[in-house]
């Protein structure tokens, strides 16, 4: 006998596409990090740095502001825990990208 499935939901009824675009918080932070590695590797390391600072700092801010429906998969731990993650890592990054010396 073949196994019987559970009744089909909204969210199993809707396609990859939306499922991942449903993700649009974690989707601009990821897509600013990854930018700020594609500067970086073009040897733009301060421009590159800083932009994965201020997408990192981003998703705190949004972590704070969205409700947790709407941040999803930028909310693993509580609340608090996240921001202060996101905020400390991304203004850790600026800051670090702004004390180095240049190079002359």
């Amino acid at each position: 006998m073949p196994k019987q499935r559970g009744p089909r939901t909204h969210w199993t009824d809707r396609s990859f596409v939306h499922k991942v675009l449903d993700e649009w918080p974690l989707l601009i932070v990821l897509g600013g990090v990854v930018v700020g590695l594609g500067i970086t590797m073009t040897g733009h390391w301060r421009i590159g740095s800083t932009a994965i600072g201020l997408s990192v700092t981003l998703g705190g801010v949004l972590r704070l502001i969205l409700p947790r429906p709407v941040a999803k998969l930028l909310g693993v731990r509580s609340r608090l825990t996240d921001v202060l993650c996101y905020l400390v890592a991304g203004l850790g990054i600026l800051a670090l990208t702004w004390v180095v010396p240049p190079q002359r």
